[in-house]
């Protein structure tokens, strides 16, 4: 097969994946791990063994674990509580919103909740000196 039919074959093989998963709702991750070993198998003279011998295992164990952490924080609404945190800061100025998040979640805050949080850990630091 000519490569720039194979590469323009791949590519919509991805768009009609990515158009899938927005549409179903299901996670776009898996289905484009399975679509680009199957484009890999079909387009190319690449073997079951070589497309799977390629990709890196652990970066996937990175994404699902990260992906895993996160759908626990969406489930149990810190995702929610933090960015209400991050949009009562910045009130009608939603530009600096990308400058605030990070700074909200940031390790100086060390999973304290925003400023009523940091105002009772100041009050139990001052009270243990006295």
């Amino acid at each position: 097969m000519d490569p720039t039919l194979a590469q323009l074959c791949a590519i919509a093989v991805f768009i009609a994946v990515f158009a899938l998963g927005a549409v179903r709702g299901v996670q776009l991750g898996v289905l484009m791990f399975a679509a680009a070993a199957g484009t890999a198998l079909i387009l190319s003279d690449m073997s079951l063994e070589d497309v799977v011998g390629g990709f890196p295992l652990s970066i996937m164990i990175l994404l699902v674990g990260v992906t895993y952490f996160f759908a626990i924080a969406q489930a149990n609404g810190t995702v929610d509580r933090l960015i209400d945190a991050a949009l009562a800061k910045v009130g009608s100025n939603r530009l600096f919103l990308p400058v605030v998040l990070p700074h909200r979640a940031g390790p100086g805050h060390r999973g304290r909740a925003g400023a009523s949080g940091q105002r009772l850990h100041r009050g139990r630091c001052l009270r243990g000196r006295g």
